[in-house]
């Protein structure tokens, strides 16, 4: 007997079993932030006390501010935002000698929109459609059929009785006279007599029918499970066969404990449709807040619903998707002042999915409001709508961190680099009032015709005082002690906390007092300890391998993108910055610039296509009897790699130059199979000129008033705001697209002809505020507690 398969089946550690409503999922998703605060806050704390709102919830738990994470506390937000100086990774050329202007870039983060461009280079992703499209109803109601047979039994024209009057199969001829008021008040009361008579019947009938199956059903699950599992399932159960109503019903959802084999899961399928096929369908999903765990969910199989229409919120079972319907659903997101993968991470918890549920064509800055297309294996659009339908914030869109729209069906995924590229809506703010409309004319016109050097920006090479490509190059000397030393010693800009730990692990080496010191944030910092605490203080290498992967890349990758940037500013300053030279490479017209060569700074978690690399027949060298076949937007720079050819011209030798100083054999790179040494290289594009350049100088008194429209301005028809006359500052609304790849920072360098590094913004900043910039007491250490609660260093 099926049931007897279970029998041996253990008691997981940790339930989750519960019945609960959609509502009191998103209820229990929302207030997990404040929850998680709790837990690392006090230890073991539990999910917290949910406010129901995005950030909502407290969190508790024993020990510290249950609300704040003792890594957020005081001491560990007081450091320096930083960058490093331009010219340390290469930065020194500009194209045009048009002379430039102060102005802030993103002084507000409404000030930077980001919006997705297609591969075709027309189609951007926009927010237009926030609601389904309505749902066309081949079948009428009950009090549509009584309406239609009165009126022909009558002869009478009824026009009160149905609101959804325009929907039914009802052709009126005008000649049919109407009925008389009290007729149709007659009627109505009498159809509604007769329409709650037909629900209680087939409600009765099904409770009927209902309970019994729910009372098999639990027998067999207490015998083959347990008792408790059985009682929390007959509560659920009870639920489903007392509420009537479809949409509340419909609401629903039960889990069942994880059960950790295969079979077992089958073997309880089986119990369901034997003994519950008319009360509730099963599927397989993941467990509520776990990536790890696969249980089975319950939901009602409400009457009148086909299985296979029901909505199977991150099913795994693929039987159960329409066989006419593509495979993946594609929406547009948007998102305000978020990280793409955070977006990602919160929209799979609320709707209890995994993270690998959706896939994207690259990330987007946080700092900004972006839009971009997203794809979600075979999960129905009604689902990831739900989104949109928070019940603190209901239908005030300015409230949500992200919304989603725009939905259809397609059959294949999106996958990193599939765009063109990104449309960008910038606010230029604080431009000296001595700078011209002309003047600005003058240079934006001059930078859309000229372009700019296509450099690796700032975010390529992080936000320490210890850039990524040092350590990156000390990776590929494969000098893992002095990797380590970089990772974990003291930098400029640290908060007073974090330099404190640095210091003390520096001092005593003391491994367990560093894990709980250094905040989690810090992931190569806590990476590396870890791997001392397995392998020992003198396993340095061993230590670097526990850092993830993807980080160890953008260590390696960020020393390629400094050689290209000193070619580069070397190409433009030695030779002409507006055409090509004898000696340069180009592309053959059909080879497209490997993206994976030009990965934007945050190294995308999709997984990117497989291209094929480069061979020696795709590059062509301009000579003397070819060069006036090419122009200087032809020209491509290897991003240097064991697999990569060099310009036959003076720039190949910074290549050479560059590896030699820093003791760097790419070559030798060639047979190590760790991925941050899969060098192969790739080509970047010298310059790069910003496309349908559009700008507008506005003036304005109110610095927090955005002068450029989101898309939930958009999608209101909120009106523009206009440029005062007589405005106290003065700011330059610019939008343009850049292809994929390029940096919008980069680009505004060179327009500006202002460094993009963080401390030149914040001096603008502070310019503007009437301050001077004080940096020296913003790492004075106070007398707090480090770490987390309860830890004290035990060494002075």
């Amino acid at each position: 007997m099926l049931a007897r398969s279970l029998q041996h089946l253990h008691r997981p550690r940790s339930s989750f079993v519960r019945a609960c409503t959609s509502s009191e999922i998103m209820s229990d998703r929302n207030s997990s932030r404040g929850g998680r605060g709790g837990h690392r806050g006090g230890g073991r704390g539990g999910r917290g006390r949910g406010g129901g709102g995005f950030r909502g919830g407290r969190g508790g738990g024993r020990g510290g501010r249950g609300d704040i994470p003792w890594y957020r506390q005081e001491g560990y937000n007081d450091g320096v935002a930083s960058s490093v100086d331009e010219t340390e990774v290469g930065i020194k050329a500009f194209v045009s000698d048009v002379k430039g202007f102060n102005g802030i870039v993103k002084q507000r983060f409404s000030d930077f929109i980001v919006r997705e461009v297609a591969t075709n280079g027309t189609d951007i992703a926009r927010l237009t459609e926030l609601e389904l499209p309505p749902q066309n109803k081949k079948n009428r109601s009950v009090h549509t059929l009584l309406i239609d047979a009165m009126e022909g039994f009558l002869g009478l024209s009824f026009s009160k009785s149905s609101a959804s009057k325009q929907n039914r199969n009802h052709s009126a001829n005008p000649d049919t006279p109407a009925a008389s008021p009290e007729l149709e008040s007659i009627f109505d009361q009498l159809s509604k007599r007769l329409v709650d008579l037909f629900v209680a019947s087939r409600a009765g009938g099904f409770a009927s029918s209902g309970n019994r199956q729910a009372k098999k059903l639990v027998a067999e699950v207490a015998a083959a499970v347990n008792a408790t599992e059985a009682a929390s399932l007959e509560a659920f159960l009870s639920q489903v066969t007392a509420i009537t109503d479809p949409t509340v019903k419909s609401d629903l959802v039960y889990h069942f404990q994880p059960l950790d084999r295969k079979e077992d899961r089958t073997a309880l399928h089986g119990l369901i449709r034997e003994f519950g096929n008319e009360l509730v369908v099963a599927d397989t999903t993941n467990a509520p807040g776990s990536d790890a765990q696969t249980v089975i969910r319950l939901r009602p199989l409400t009457k009148g619903t086909k299985r296979k229409d029901m909505d199977h919120r991150g099913s795994k079972n693929d039987a159960n998707w329409p066989h006419n319907r593509p495979n993946y659903v594609k929406f547009v997101l948007y998102k305000k002042n978020k990280e793409t993968v955070d977006a990602m991470q919160h929209m799979a918890k609320l709707l209890y999915l995994n993270d690998n549920t959706f896939s994207y064509a690259g990330t987007k800055d946080k700092r900004g409001l972006t839009t971009q297309w997203v794809t979600a294996y075979r999960v129905p659009r009604e689902t990831i709508a739900r989104i949109n339908n928070h019940k603190n914030f209901g239908k005030n869109y300015d409230m949500y961190p992200f919304l989603v729209g725009n939905f259809s069906y397609v059959a294949e995924p999106l996958t990193l680099g599939d765009l063109y590229g990104n449309q960008f809506g910038l606010v230029l703010r604080n431009i000296p009032q001595d700078v011209t409309d002309e003047a600005i004319a003058t240079a934006v016109k001059s930078w859309a015709s000229m372009g700019f050097v296509n450099y690796f920006g700032l975010q390529r090479f992080g936000t320490k005082s210890i850039p990524s490509h040092v350590v990156g190059r000390t990776l590929l000397r494969k000098d893992f002690k002095g990797a380590v030393d970089l990772i974990l010693g003291p930098k400029e800009g640290d908060a007073s906390k974090i330099k404190e730990a640095r210091v003390h692990f520096q001092q005593y080496k003391d491994i367990s007092a560093a894990l709980r010191m250094f905040p989690p944030f810090l992931v190569a910092e806590v990476a590396v300890l870890e791997g001392f605490s397995r392998f020992g203080l003198d396993a340095h290498e061993r230590a670097i391998r526990n850092i993830p992967t993807k980080l160890r890349m953008i260590y390696t990758h960020a020393y390629q993108s400094y050689i290209w940037n000193e070619a580069a500013s070397y190409r433009l300053q030695k030779y002409s910055n507006t055409a090509p030279v004898v000696g340069d490479m180009v592309l053959r017209g059909d080879v497209d610039v490997d993206p994976e060569a030009e990965v934007e700074a945050k190294e995308d978690t999709a997984a990117p296509k497989k291209r094929r690399r480069f061979v020696e027949s795709d590059i062509i060298y301009v000579t003397e009897d070819n060069i006036s076949e090419y122009s200087i937007e032809d020209v491509v720079l290897p991003v240097h790699g064991y697999s990569t050819l060099l310009p036959k011209n003076s720039v190949a030798d910074v290549y050479s130059k560059c590896a030699s100083q820093d003791g760097v054999d790419f070559e030798m790179l060639r047979k190590d199979q760790a991925p941050e040494y899969n060098l192969p290289g790739s080509y970047r594009h010298i310059l790069r000129k910003p496309q349908q350049v559009r700008h507008e100088v506005k003036r304005y008194d109110d610095e927090t008033i955005p002068l450029i429209p989101s898309e939930v301005d958009l999608f209101l028809k909120r009106p523009s705001v206009p440029s005062l006359p007589n405005g106290k500052y003065k700011a330059i609304c610019l939008e343009f697209t850049l292809q994929s790849s390029s940096y919008a920072t980069i680009a505004i360098r060179e327009l500006l002809k202002q460094s993009s590094s963080i401390h030149v913004q914040l001096q603008l900043n502070e310019q503007q505020a009437g301050k001077a910039i004080d940096t020296t007491g913003v790492n004075k250490t106070k007398s707090i507690p480090i770490g987390r609660p309860g830890f004290s260093l035990g060494k002075k």
